[in-house]
């Protein structure tokens, strides 16, 4: 069996201005006991991995939410509109979990275990061509909107039945029918 870490390192190019890998290298950085008396801080090994893994399935369609887990892994999220593919990123394997929906409305569709790079960049090509196509059936003059003095920090999710948006927050804990 190749070699995951290695593989994909000469296949990718990394940006080290992004905002990810540098919320990723921070890591290492933790205090032991960071989540509530558990967790340490976690390898530069694990950080290189969750580094290329990354780098090597990013698409600009994308949103992404990293957050070290107090196993001394670290979850990278994918998301769009209302899909989302966590990645746990360990020292020897990547686990996939895909999930549709929002909140407590949500059902998990696949979870694999020790699954590959290559594998994970398929889940999520499908993903972007099945929520492309949900796009283009939607109107282009769409807008934010304002809530009080300050635009919501909302992504555009997809139209109701009755063509009422429905929209949702940064931290996906909560969607918003507009």
């Amino acid at each position: 069996m190749p070699n995951l870490f290695e593989s994909h390192f000469d296949a990718i190019s990394i940006n080290l201005t992004d905002r990810v890998i540098d919320e990723l290298n921070s890591f290492s950085k933790l205090k032991d006991g960071w989540d509530f008396g558990v967790g340490s801080p976690i390898s530069k090994r694990i950080i290189d991995r969750a580094i290329i893994a990354y780098t090597y399935l990013k698409d600009n369609f994308f949103e992404y939410e990293c957050s070290p887990l107090s196993d001394n892994s670290i979850q990278i999220t994918f998301s769009l509109l209302d899909n989302f593919v966590d990645v746990i990123i360990t020292d020897d394997s990547y686990t996939l979990t895909q999930e549709k929906g929002f909140g407590n409305n949500y059902e998990i569709f696949e979870c694999l275990k020790k699954t590959s790079l290559d594998n994970i960049k398929n889940i999520l090509a499908n993903i972007k061509t099945k929520c492309l196509s949900l796009e283009q059936s939607i109107s282009p003059n769409i807008v934010p909107v304002k809530r009080g003095l300050t635009t919501a920090s909302l992504t555009w999710v997809t139209a109701s039945p009755s063509f009422r948006m429905i929209a949702r927050s940064k931290n996906r804990k909560q969607s918003v029918l507009i």
